[in-house]
């Protein structure tokens, strides 16, 4: 399963920025082992880490990727809608690893894309 994200900005003056991943999640490289204090012996570790959901990476990625000025317009789109919304910025290479059902449930795959227009 794949997660859509993007994020647009406009400014006159400025353009159109638009920011696109594609990708299927697959780790959280800020997952981090809890800590917990002890009774006065400092701190412990417990065996496991605290994990995000899939959507939650892909957004923190996706954030980390254009900054958190552009991330406030950040958003989690259905494949379809993504895909009828950004066709024009979606190279056939992309596309046809996103439609392919193999590659869906198989491996580790990421896109992303940023644009700038401006046309003043």
């Amino acid at each position: 399963m794949y997660y859509y994200v993007a994020a647009e900005y406009f400014a006159t003056g400025e353009g159109k920025s638009v920011f696109l991943l594609i990708t299927n999640a697959t780790s959280d490289k800020n997952e981090a082992l809890p800590k917990f204090a002890s009774d006065g012996n400092g701190s412990i570790h417990i065996n496991g880490k605290l994990h995000s959901t899939k959507e939650e990476i892909a957004i923190k990625n996706f954030q980390e990727k254009i900054g958190s000025f552009f991330a406030i317009n950040t958003r989690l789109f259905e494949q379809v809608e993504f895909q009828n919304r950004f066709d024009t910025f979606i190279p056939e290479s992309v596309k046809s690893i996103i439609e392919n059902k193999e590659y869906t449930q198989n491996g580790s795959f990421e896109w992303f894309q940023s644009f700038h227009l401006n046309l003043g």
